[in-house]
């Protein structure tokens, strides 16, 4: 097939990307922590995040606070609902 030799390449760049990515979101979710309740505000785990950190974007839970970081520089911790500004 003529897709063949395309997917023999990119496949193996796509999970070398993923294997980075991982990496890099393990390192920097355990590198911080919340101030108030000391927990990682980027590891959800199976409970559901706190009410006040619901509505800070489109995503809810984990992601939610990655773009909140990125866009406006402010942290809500999704485990005790305590408000950051990123510096």
């Amino acid at each position: 097939m003529w897709l063949r030799p395309a997917n023999e390449v990119l496949l193996p760049i796509n999970f070398a990307l993923f294997a980075v990515a991982a990496v890099a979101h393990l390192v920097l979710s355990f590198r911080h922590k919340c101030p108030a309740c000391g927990k990682h505000p980027t590891i959800q785990g199976f409970t559901p995040p706190h009410s006040e950190s619901v509505g800070q974007s489109r995503l809810s839970g984990w992601g939610g606070v990655v773009i909140n970081v990125i866009r406006r520089r402010r942290l809500i911790c999704i485990h005790c609902g305590e408000k950051y500004r990123i510096q």
